[in-house]
């Protein structure tokens, strides 16, 4: 197994060895340094947000047991003063741009309707402007840092505002589509359509490793399922420089997301691995919004 970590990672955590007053202090931090470093989770990497395995609203205790959807969200938690995570934030969208770049997120007005009311998920009992700091399902997340059993994922900075207006289609990992699910335990959009929330923060917002699917990591040997256009650039749009017929064998060397689907570069250019449907052996558990 091959570790791949950061120099001022390693040296941050030997130094916390070297300070250790006794064997017994530095073997459990020995113990958390290669735990922490051996995983599958690495910082930089790419990770979905996983679906719900059992929709929460047939679960005891869901408030409106007549509900047949519901948002699928999960908290994005900050620090709070003694160093432990204390729930979610909120986000005060009518400042930096973000009211109006929310709204061109989710024209027309009956879109922006549905998303900000109290109901839909990021804006529970207070509402429009303020944001909860939330994630839907499917969703795809870079991990900033690992500390334990909780990952601080990658966010725009809310003093920054959104310079230059980032979408789904564009950055999927700062601009979030909304997912619901049913009692069936489908994963749907939204009854007025694709709504998208943008990935925003004051403070680091953190995520239970246990919620994350890591991609498969590169480099990676995939085959074709079907004819397959090597384009120039990720993107449907991009210019094809020819077609792969099924069965062929490419190396993948890294991943591009645009919106839902998912682009990989090879040493001749670029194949979508997932657009709609899987169109090579690569595969996720599981599966970006609808």
């Amino acid at each position: 197994m091959i570790i791949t970590i950061s120099s001022d990672e390693l040296i941050a955590s030997l130094l916390e060895i070297k300070n250790a007053q006794s064997l017994n202090e530095v073997f459990p931090l020995v113990d958390e340094l290669i735990e922490e470093y051996s995983s599958e989770y690495q910082t930089g990497s790419l990770y979905r947000v996983r679906h719900d395995v059992i929709p929460r609203m047939i679960l005891p205790g869901w408030p409106n047991p007549k509900m047949m959807q519901a948002p699928e969200v999960y908290p994005l938690q900050v620090v709070g003063p003694h160093g432990k995570l204390q729930g979610t934030d909120r986000i005060n969208l009518s400042k930096y741009g973000w009211d109006t770049h929310f709204s061109l997120l989710n024209p027309p007005i009956k879109k922006f309707n549905y998303a900000t009311n109290p109901h839909s998920g990021s804006f529970n009992n207070i509402g429009w402007p303020q944001m909860e700091t939330l994630i839907y399902g499917g969703n795809a997340v870079e991990i900033v840092q690992i500390k334990g059993k909780n990952a601080q994922i990658r966010t725009m900075k809310y003093e920054d505002g959104p310079m230059d207006q980032p979408t789904y289609e564009s950055d999927p990992l700062r601009v979030q589509k909304f997912t619901v699910i049913t009692l069936r335990g489908d994963v749907v959009p939204p009854p007025p359509g694709d709504i998208f929330f943008p990935l925003v923060s004051k403070e680091p917002l953190w995520i239970s490793l246990s919620q994350l699917e890591p991609f498969p990591p590169l480099p990676l040997t995939v085959t074709t399922n079907t004819r397959l256009n090597v384009r120039k650039a990720p993107g449907i749009g991009s210019e094809p420089l020819f077609t792969l017929a099924e069965g062929t064998t490419v190396t993948i060397k890294k991943y591009s997301l645009r919106g839902s689907d998912v682009w990989a570069m090879t040493s001749d250019g670029w194949i979508a691995l997932y657009h709609g449907e899987y169109l090579t052996n690569w595969r996720m558990e599981t599966l970006p919004p609808p």
